[in-house]
């Protein structure tokens, strides 16, 4: 297609993006073309669907077995929620006339509170957890292992 890296990456988070709103392969097409100004085949968008999918599991071994890939997801993902709340906060003040959307605002700040606060729990466990000792061993392996070996291990 010719397209730069980074032209390629914006168009797989807006493939990504539309996968999570489940919208169809054309309003995929249309969300590509308004973020990014480049028009990209049906074919095309099938494809990065059909590799998105194929790396999957591969991600989520990543994730499971390695501490860095989870945090840097987890961190992105309260980075997400914070941007959220910005805007949900934007609209609040926009709408000064309109209470009910003032109150729809504020319920959803508080859901939005309410999940940052949850990734942020799971960080510290996540992070107090032991690195793997085998090269297959996941770090909740290594946990299981070290409780049976007798060893202490942190309470939360």
């Amino acid at each position: 297609m010719g397209f730069t890296h980074a032209v390629r990456k914006q168009i797989k988070d807006c493939v990504m993006e539309a996968r999570v709103k489940r919208l169809t392969r054309l309003e995929t097409h249309a969300l590509i073309q308004s973020r990014t100004g480049k028009d990209v085949s049906i074919p095309y968008i099938d494809y990065l669907i059909r590799t998105i999918k194929k790396h999957a599991p591969a991600r989520l071994a990543e994730l499971r077995e390695t501490r860095h890939a989870f945090l840097d997801e987890a961190f992105k993902t309260i980075d997400e929620v914070e941007r959220y709340m910005q805007e949900t906060w934007r609209l609040f003040h926009l709408s000064e006339q309109d209470r009910y959307l003032q109150l729809h605002c504020i319920r959803e700040l508080h859901q939005l509170t309410i999940t940052r606060s949850n990734i942020v729990d799971v960080i510290p466990h996540f992070s107090a957890m032991e690195v793997a000792k085998k090269p297959n061993e996941t770090p909740i392996q290594s946990d299981l292992v070290s409780a049976q070996r007798g060893r202490s291990q942190a309470v939360f």
